[in-house]
């Protein structure tokens, strides 16, 4: 069969069908996802390299792969550790950091406390993917106080304003910001005392609880600050 290439959107879409074509042939098939395995380092190299486009689904593959797997998958670790800081709001490096951290009955306990281990008690890591959240008037000393329903996400330098309009505005930072909230409640799946004890300043029960009761915000960021604390 023969088959000729005109431009660069007709590889592109090539791409794509191949990348879909294989979520498909390995979705809740376990034989199939163990022999797509055999190639995590290259695709997971590819789904976070800045020089391969974007929107080839690399990322949601290397995401089915690690959510379904069977396989320990704590050695990975290391390559989402340097390419997932909560500055560059780098989605692909979330999605696919939610998918390896995603609870797994199936894998054997050590995995998964190496997953702990590699996330939160690691102070780095911790320091680098996470940030506290306050309310706005919370964190706000000025006489005039601000918005009480507003949220900030104190950075390494200066503050991320959470409005209402966010998700308008800056929706990959706001997608960022729910994506990091999902990753914390999925390791909270595995080890809720842990992710009590490390975790418990980046999100107090009061903040989660009055974000979740405010009908201000929408459904998406408030349901998921209830499902970290369900």
């Amino acid at each position: 069969m023969k088959s000729t290439f005109t431009y660069i959107s007709d590889f592109r879409i090539l791409v794509q069908s191949m990348v879909g074509f294989l979520g498909a042939v390995i979705k809740k098939n376990q034989i199939n996802n163990l022999y797509v395995f055999q190639w995590d380092e290259l695709l997971l190299s590819m789904a976070l390299s800045n020089d391969i486009a974007s929107d080839l689904g690399l990322d949601k593959l290397v995401s089915q792969i690690f959510s379904e797997t069977i396989i320990g998958v704590g050695e990975v670790k290391k390559n989402i550790s340097k390419d997932l800081e909560f500055e560059n709001y780098d989605l692909k490096a979330l999605n696919i950091a939610i998918a390896l951290y995603r609870y797994n009955p199936k894998r054997i306990i050590e995995d998964r406390n190496n997953i702990i281990s590699k996330l939160i008690k690691d102070t780095n890591n911790r320091e680098k993917i996470f940030r506290k959240f306050k309310r706005e008037d919370e964190y706000d000393t000025r006489e005039e106080k601000a918005d009480s329903d507003n949220i900030i996400v104190i950075l390494k330098k200066g503050v991320l304003k959470i409005d209402n309009t966010l998700e308008y505005r800056e929706k990959k930072q706001f997608d960022f910001v729910i994506g990091i909230i999902n990753l914390t409640t999925e390791i909270c799946k595995i080890k809720p005392q842990v992710v009590a004890e490390y975790l418990s300043d980046y999100f107090s029960m009061t903040l989660c609880t009055d974000i979740f009761q405010n009908k201000k915000w929408n459904y998406n960021f408030r349901s998921s600050f209830l499902d970290l604390f369900t």
